[in-house]
């Protein structure tokens, strides 16, 4: 694509100040959100070695849990959102959980319910729960609290826009994070403060693109397919906006979306390099460009 023969001196001016101003106003208006909104976060799990495996429910996951299942059980494993409802959850037993989406604890609807019954039923082992601090005290976080096994704890979802070396020292004390428009970013973010040192993703496929279809009425659908689906009964359905909503997104906001969550991974990477961490993606597929690619022998 052409630069039509790049940017003068006074267009570069204009845009580094004009990218120092908004990244300024960014940084002003999310200071006074953490200020405002923050909690402190009082306990969250020590880590177990230096390594932790972060799980996306990619369909790729099953290939990597089925290849090299010692590779797994050696090693502390994180897992996010509806993994309790494969019986693989059982078998590998990740020692923490991550769960972002408002949706589980706000939800009634049955995709909901069953992952939530699935976490409380069947955790025998000890498990570490991340939730957000507005999930504390709603009913279907106090739920879960009657296993015995499952230990809760508190963090702040709050998105921080503006210079990197401000939202960093955020970032460092549990106070804000990056957006996550995917729990892939908050869970890799998460074993970052945690303090493991080394980060390997597996099952971050994040290929929805190649699922995408447009109806002859204009409206956007995708089939998203997880491990633990039967593929065969995915079909195309329109993204809607809320769970429990009827407006769907229009491909230009679904791409937008999309565009933001492989932002935040080289967000995420930046900030692991500021405190000594490297991330890799250790995934059988994956479209994610900001991680060093790693296979599993």
């Amino acid at each position: 694509m052409s630069n039509f023969g790049g940017m003068s001196k006074s267009q570069k001016l204009y845009k580094s100040l004009a990218d120092f101003l908004i990244n300024g106003a960014n940084t002003t208006v999310s200071v006074l959100k953490v200020l405002m909104l923050s909690k402190t976060v009082k306990s969250l799990p020590k880590p177990i070695g230096d390594r932790c495996l972060v799980l996306g429910n990619g369909p790729s996951l099953g290939d990597s849990l089925s290849k090299y299942p010692e590779y797994f059980h050696a090693h502390t494993i994180m897992c996010v959102n509806r993994f309790a409802v494969s019986p693989l959850y059982s078998t590998f037993k990740p020692s923490i959980y991550i769960i972002l989406d408002p949706n589980f604890w706000t939800s009634t609807k049955p995709v909901i319910t069953e992952a939530l019954d699935a976490i409380r039923d069947h955790t025998s082992w000890p498990l570490d729960l991340i939730v957000p601090f507005g999930a504390r005290n709603t009913d279907a976080i106090k739920d879960l609290e009657k296993n015995k096994f499952i230990r809760m704890h508190y963090t702040n979802y709050i998105v921080f826009r503006g210079f990197p070396s401000v939202a960093h020292f955020f970032y460092r004390r549990n106070r804000a994070m990056m957006q996550s428009r995917n729990v892939l970013v908050a869970a890799i973010f998460i074993a970052i403060n945690l303090g493991y040192k080394r980060i390997e993703v597996f099952g971050a496929d994040h290929s929805w693109h190649e699922q995408v279809h447009v109806t002859d009425d204009n409206i956007l659908t995708v089939r998203m397919v997880h491990f633990y689906d039967n593929e065969e009964k995915i079909v195309h359905m329109p993204i809607s906006k809320h769970l429990e909503g009827v407006e769907i997104h229009r491909i230009d906001e679904t791409f937008d979306i999309w565009a933001r969550v492989f932002h935040a991974y080289h967000q995420l990477k930046a900030y692991a390099t500021s405190v000594g961490t490297k991330i890799y993606n250790a995934s059988e597929k994956s479209y994610i460009d900001a991680f060093d690619r790693i296979k599993i022998k």
